[in-house]
């Protein structure tokens, strides 16, 4: 599939998801006990029971009951939880290790996370303790050792000490992948360096994605000029295309005189423009529309599910897909059957043999066969 790591930080017409952190004297519970350590080691998944999350082993047993208002995945021996209508971090036993206290909060990276109590922003480490202090307006992720942050309405950048090494002068900012991050001045997005110079001018009406080895990032100089450049800002891939999707499995989608084929990474049209609208490849196959039904097709262009669908199709993940019928959605397998029935509220993929999906509101978990997750986990 696509490089999902580097697409969360690309973003989609310089539109940046910004968090909002802020500070709370954190509190801490005992140290971890041998057991504990012991199980800091396995795997967990997040699951739902009656709009309640908690988390199972490997056997899809439960091993955290389901009684989180909300669960992120483990980051190391931490993983973000709510209850009571505040966030927290808990441990692998299920305890709360940073006690639930803050308005918002994300998940840890480069062993800091980034909280949020009355509308201010700060960072806390693996104990709960304050590293950085609240002084910003909105704050997101450490990575490659920076964070973007807002500060007196511009971003900048700020170390693990909480000092500027990229003084806050962009309208919008991304984290950095690969030592470049995404960054716009006067709705214009461009790329800088690790020193906040621009190595690729801000030209572009959007930066939107990489390419699984980096060097081809979609980009577009209007709306109907969209192309690929190479991290230095050379345009790799001219930008002749009407519209142009995210590379996935080597292919790329696009739009010529009102039709979608597919591109390889070289630019040559490996599946000719025919369809009315394409998406991207996922396991070997990509949705589309043709006369205006759905199917999908290999990367040879051939038909493997037919067009016969109305509604809305998406990627394969578990060798499944999540189809729209009458405004629900259920799920079909590489046939083009429908496995499971379309009861859920929302296309969500599945993930280790899982999916977790509203019914009518209340969130619960699946397996690839449809069976319910109970309050013990598979059963």
């Amino acid at each position: 599939m696509f490089n999902k790591t580097v697409l969360s930080h690309i973003f989609s017409a310089c539109i940046v998801l910004i968090l909002a952190i802020s500070l709370v004297f954190a509190q801490t519970e005992k140290p971890l006990t041998d057991k504990e350590t012991i199980k800091a080691d396995v795997e967990l998944q997040p699951f739902a029971y009656n709009n309640l999350w908690g988390f199972l082993d490997s056997n899809k047993k439960a091993v955290i009951a389901p009684k989180f208002e909300f669960v992120s995945f483990f980051r190391g021996d931490l993983a973000l939880a709510k209850t009571k209508g505040k966030f927290g971090f808990i441990n692998k036993m299920g305890q709360w290790v940073i006690k639930p206290q803050f308005d918002d909060a994300r998940d840890f990276s480069e062993n800091l996370a980034a909280v949020k109590v009355d509308g201010k922003y700060a960072f806390i480490d693996n104990f709960g303790q304050f590293i950085i202090e609240a002084k910003f307006d909105m704050a997101t992720y450490f990575e490659e050792g920076l964070a973007p942050v807002k500060f007196n309405d511009k971003y900048g950048f700020i170390d693990k000490s909480g000092e500027f090494v990229i003084e806050p002068k962009f309208d919008l900012a991304g984290g950095f992948i690969k030592g470049i991050a995404q960054a716009s001045i006067d709705y214009k997005c461009g790329l800088i360096d690790k020193s906040g110079n621009f190595i690729v001018e801000p030209r572009f009406i959007y930066i939107n994605g990489m390419s699984e080895d980096g060097q081809l990032i979609r980009v577009g100089l209007d709306s109907k000029q969209t192309g690929f450049i190479d991290p230095s800002g050379n345009f790799v891939i001219n930008s002749t295309f009407e519209d142009a999707l995210w590379f996935s499995e080597g292919l790329a989608a696009v739009k010529v005189n009102d039709k979608y084929g597919f591109i390889n990474e070289k630019g040559e049209m490996v599946i000719a423009p025919k369809f009315d609208k394409a998406w991207y490849f996922s396991e070997g196959l990509a949705a589309v529309k043709f006369r205006g039904k759905l199917g999908y097709i290999d990367k040879t262009g051939q038909f493997v599910i037919k067009a016969q669908f109305n509604e809305l199709l998406t990627a394969f993940s578990d060798g499944l897909a999540p189809i729209k019928i009458n405004e629900k959605y259920g799920y079909i397998d590489k046939t083009g059957q429908i496995v499971i029935d379309a009861i859920f509220d929302h296309a969500i993929y599945f993930g280790k043999g899982l999916c977790s999906n509203q019914i009518n509101g209340k969130w619960v978990s699946f397996t690839t066969t449809g069976q319910m997750l109970g309050k013990n986990g598979l059963e």
